[in-house]
């Protein structure tokens, strides 16, 4: 949909393509949008489970709001519903990996078993327990002080430079100091892990591409 900006449409089928021809690195999603126009809940949590498996438990779960009115109106998406369905879907999927069965009831989701049959059963269960490490894909501070609260790990861009991923460092640890972790998208259940999208040039050689840059500076 966001054309020359993200092209990765079917995240696990790359990724697990990622898993198979390797064995140490972690794999993750940059991030998987959890309103539920995008992706149910309960599909994002059987996918990802499957994932960990194939990469033996290697997953990160990367979540987003996926907000832009491109996205949104491409899927139907309410776009005053965006955030607190993407907290409702981290709550959710937390409580798909951690217990046998799943029942659900509130104002955003409801999952109940049909009279007389027995409740839901959320399979496959992933490698890591209780389940995959959660983040939360951040472009804004406000976003940052969130993912403190839900208790996942913030994924933050860093294209402002070292200054701005420190400020936004901070101001995740302030965040955190001042949580409750009763309530947390996942209590008990909480990453702190940070991490921030650096981008990187490579170059032939190093020394003649510094000489460029400088010539450029003093033009």
């Amino acid at each position: 949909t966001l054309v020359e900006y993200s092209h990765m449409s079917a995240p696990e089928i790359f990724l697990t393509a990622v898993a198979a021809r390797t064995s140490r690195i972690r794999i993750g999603h940059a991030a998987v949008c959890m309103p539920f126009g995008y992706n149910h809940p309960a599909r994002v949590a059987e996918r990802a489970a499957m994932l960990d498996i194939i990469s033996d438990g290697r997953l990160n779960l990367g979540a987003a709001r996926g907000g832009t009115a491109q996205e949104m109106a491409l899927c139907g998406v309410d776009p005053e519903l965006t955030v607190p369905q993407l907290e409702e879907a981290l709550r959710f999927i937390g409580h798909c990996w951690r217990d046998e069965t799943i029942e659900w009831d509130s104002e955003l989701l409801k999952i109940h078993p049909p009279e007389g049959r027995p409740p839901h059963t959320l399979v496959p269960r992933p490698v890591q327990m209780p389940h995959p490490p959660l983040f939360l894909a951040c472009t804004n501070p406000e976003t940052v002080k969130r993912a403190a609260r839900y208790g996942v790990g913030p994924m933050v861009l860093g294209f402002g430079g070292p200054e701005m991923i420190g400020a936004m460092r901070r101001m995740f640890d302030e965040a955190r100091a001042q949580r409750d972790p009763e309530q947390c998208v996942s209590p008990g259940h909480i990453n702190d892990e940070f991490v921030a999208l650096c981008p990187t040039v490579l170059m032939d050689d190093k020394d003649k591409e510094i000489g460029r840059a400088s010539c450029r500076e003093r033009v």
